[in-house]
């Protein structure tokens, strides 16, 4: 999604906060993933609190590390996109 000019517009236009998980998540079965919402929960929480419409922030996987800002070019994208 971060890498799809179209998706990456939607972000801007909207103005969500964007909180993207790897893709070790997506992998893993659920109730690991559910532990690791509860884990991370309240830092998510807390990161979309502080955090501007258009930020994205990428969670770990596991129980270490630390919620990363992504940056985002939407200049770049709002070009790429077709009109």
């Amino acid at each position: 999604m971060r890498a799809r000019p179209s998706q990456i517009k939607a972000i801007h236009d909207s103005e969500i906060v964007g909180i993207f998980m790897t893709s070790q998540w997506a992998e893993s079965p659920g109730p690991d993933q559910a532990a690791q919402v509860i884990f991370w929960w309240r830092r998510i929480e807390a990161i979309i609190a502080g955090a501007k419409p258009g930020d994205c922030w990428l969670v770990p996987y596991g129980f270490t590390g630390e919620i990363k800002a992504i940056p985002i070019n939407y200049e770049k994208a709002l070009k790429a996109e077709p009109k």
